[in-house]
């Protein structure tokens, strides 16, 4: 069971296997039709504010595009296909794009700075992708009922009971460097990380390994972490990944933030996506418990590394000494194909973005990058 930090289980509200639910609270949401889809009303926080949504548990992905940051994307992605060996005209056809809009970019050098919005780190995630050979800024997929609901049933429950849960603390991640700084300040949520996509329970750990023949997960490295929402007061604030991820979503359904879009997860869903910005926001109304097996994962690994060597230039060394050394260590591990995320426990500077209420310092740092 989990571990519950200076609170108790009924505070959490877990009372058993009822606490789990397939259904949406309905105090949250009503119902209507439109275009054969039933649509529910949801209220969130978002920013500190209230919103109302009207989503529907079997609407598709819709992903908006965003001016300068879809211009660069694309940019990319035409680099991408042409080492790939597609036309300039099928180029066009793959991205949407009118066929002058992809000459113009065809022969270019890469984009140098991140636009407004894209952290740099994430600009250079996506640079290594490309010189992987693989696509830069994988587009998302979301597979509804990719656990079908007969195997929903008590997986819950038996992920609550069984899993070792811990009380999970804040992190701030740096929005320069990407270096993450675990805090002592407690979450509301319980987590557990495990190594490899294994975690005991036979009906998940069969999922996990179908999701990872699907989605081709070659990474070695690969591994699971599982996060526990006792309620709707439980988030997680806007915040990206420099490598790949996979959300299996258990019990309440509970609005996800993707790029700042609202989608409705259900039990057995299954979102897939890359570095876009994503967060869980608070859902006042909701009084139910929610569980995410997320799988992360580097796509450009497929093998383990025995031994790395990192080479950087004296003068660059001498000019951290005293400082901070992550972005040196992360310029050596792109130096060779490789990323990372540095992790710490120090006290994080004011550029670092706190798993707080709110992405109020998210877009301050943003706006300076």
């Amino acid at each position: 069971m989990p571990r519950w930090g200076n609170r108790s289980a009924a505070q959490h509200g877990y009372s058993g296997p009822a606490a789990a639910g397939t259904e949406v609270h309905q105090t949250n949401s009503w119902r209507r039709s439109r275009g054969g889809l039933i649509l529910q009303q949801f209220c969130y926080l978002h920013a500190g504010q209230k919103q109302v949504v009207e989503v529907s548990a079997g609407a598709a992905l819709q992903m908006p595009s965003k001016g300068s940051e879809a211009d660069f994307q694309d940019q990319l992605r035409c680099q991408w296909l042409k080492g790939c060996g597609w036309s300039l005209e099928a180029a066009s056809g793959k991205l949407g794009r009118p066929l002058p809009w992809v000459k113009q970019f065809w022969e270019q050098e890469l984009p140098s700075r991140a636009p407004a919005g894209m952290p740099p780190f994430i600009r250079d995630y996506e640079l290594r992708m490309l010189r992987s050979g693989l696509e830069p800024f994988r587009r998302p997929e979301l597979h509804r009922g990719f656990l079908e609901k007969s195997k929903c049933t008590g997986l819950y429950e038996s992920c609550l009971q069984g899993l070792p849960w811990e009380q999970a603390v804040m992190r701030r991640r740096n929005h320069y460097t990407g270096e993450v700084t675990k805090t002592e300040i407690e979450s509301k949520r319980q987590d557990c990380t495990l190594p490899g996509l294994h975690t005991g329970l036979p009906v998940l750990d069969e999922a996990l390994e179908r999701a990872r023949r699907e989605l081709n997960i070659k990474d070695p490295g690969a591994y699971l972490t599982c996060n526990w929402y006792p309620d709707g007061q439980c988030h997680i604030a806007p915040h990206f990944h420099d490598f790949w991820s996979a959300i299996l979503c258990l019990g309440i359904s509970r609005i996800f933030l993707l790029e700042e879009e609202p989608l409705l997860l259900g039990e057995g869903d299954l979102l897939v996506f890359g570095t876009q910005k994503h967060s869980l926001p608070k859902m006042p109304d909701v009084s139910e418990g929610r569980i995410s097996i997320c799988i992360f994962w580097y796509p450009e690994r497929s093998a383990p590394t025995k031994e790395i060597k990192l080479w950087a230039d004296s003068a660059a060394v001498g000019a951290t000494a005293g400082g901070d050394m992550t972005a040196l260590v992360l310029q050596a591990l792109a130096q060779q194909g490789l990323g990372g995320e540095v992790v710490s426990t120090r006290a994080g500077s004011v550029h670092d973005d706190e798993d707080s209420d709110d992405d109020f310092m998210l877009a301050q740092v943003l706006a300076q990058s």
